[in-house]
């Protein structure tokens, strides 16, 4: 293993670990079982290390795709930081990759289902880049996000936080649709009043903002990224790269953002008692939009769980606050018709994405 920088200690600890079958303690996560992959020839240390941080639970094969996706990038210098959630079995009997040129492979485990956000933080802890990307194990990369990147970061020590845009897929494979991202700059008051980012397959995130605000909040179930957002954003710029370069794959159930219940009783008062207090500094209108925004994320995850009638109460929250809220407004039509009126509204908009995506 030819190396031109020194081995870092967590390097050693994780090779000692593997050796012996150890256990270390961090921050009271009981990490079961690292093993790390290297390949062969040299590493250019020129470029700063990309460290990309990827949960995964039971999902073997989501997993083997997310990290080919990884190993599709042209940038030069990744390491892969995989927390598998105490998958079953262990992420590391179904692993068979073999690390190419430029990259380096970890896998940290889990002594008992944590959660996506606690995992993402298991994943700092050990990352060891100058720059934080993630990956969610359902998601993809398109060849060159990581490299498009890091050039935006490049000379620019204001920028915090870089994001790209997502295309969206069926199980067919098919786009159904394309976000571009727009939020830039001292963006946190855009974000307060619902200004998107993106979720965290899309970011990239200096370590030392990291360093400076903390990782992802483990008390939050729902909205983790946009709850970690507003936070990053009050330490400098944020920057788009406008590319779809995240796909991202259609569910049916089964995703956090199905949670309805812990995203109406739990995320929404705790956000409202942690952000409101800035919204508010802000001024009155930022404020009630701030406010507004909240209750509509509600009110669309009561829409696309069939929880009609707590998703119209939220959306009339919403427009009490906020009369021109759009968004709102839309989610109480959609509640107020039921399934009569959001499964086919649903159809349309897939429809219309297929449509534009062939002509375009």
């Amino acid at each position: 293993m030819a190396i031109r920088e020194k081995m870092h200690p967590d390097i050693l600890e994780s090779l000692f670990l593997t050796i012996t079958g150890r256990k270390r303690v961090a921050n009271k996560i009981s990490i079961c079982h690292i093993s790390l992959l290297m390949n062969g020839g040299e590493v250019d240390v020129s470029v700063p290390l990309v460290s990309v941080v990827l949960p995964t639970h039971n999902r073997p094969n989501h997993l083997s795709e997310a990290i080919s996706s990884v190993y599709g990038q042209s940038y030069p210098r990744i390491e892969i930081v995989v927390v598998d959630d105490c998958s079953n079995p262990p992420v590391n009997e179904s692993l068979t990759h073999h690390s190419p040129k430029g990259f380096e492979l970890k896998v940290v485990r889990h002594d008992s289902n944590l959660g996506a956000n606690a995992a993402r933080c298991t994943g700092i802890e050990q990352a060891r880049g100058s720059f934080i990307a993630f990956l969610d194990d359902d998601d993809r990369w398109l060849p060159g996000k990581i490299s498009k990147q890091v050039s935006v970061f490049e000379g620019r020590p204001e920028v915090v936080v870089v994001y790209t845009g997502q295309q969206y897929r069926d199980t067919s494979n098919r786009v159904t649709g394309i976000r571009t991202p727009s939020t830039r700059g001292n963006a946190t008051v855009d974000i307060l009043q619902g200004a998107s980012v993106g979720p965290f397959s899309t970011l990239m995130v200096r370590k030392k903002t990291i360093d400076a605000v903390g990782p992802p909040d483990v008390r939050f179930p729902s909205l983790q990224d946009k709850e970690w957002v507003i936070r990053l954003s009050q330490q400098g710029v944020i920057e788009p790269v406008t590319e779809p370069l995240v796909i991202r794959q259609e569910h049916h159930g089964g995703n956090i953002s199905d949670d309805f219940q812990r995203r109406r009783d739990v995320t929404y008062p705790l956000f409202l008692e942690t952000y409101r207090p800035l919204a508010r500094s802000h001024g009155s209108l930022v404020e009630r939009r701030f406010i507004a925004n909240i209750a509509s994320s509600v009110a669309a995850a009561g829409v696309t769980t069939g929880n009609y009638k707590d998703a119209s109460r939220f959306a009339l929250h919403a427009l009490r606050q906020y009369p021109l809220s759009r968004d709102a407004f839309i989610y109480l039509l959609l509640s107020l018709g039921g399934k009569y009126t959001y499964k086919p509204a649903r159809a349309v908009k897939r429809l219309f994405h297929r449509i534009h995506n062939a002509a375009f």
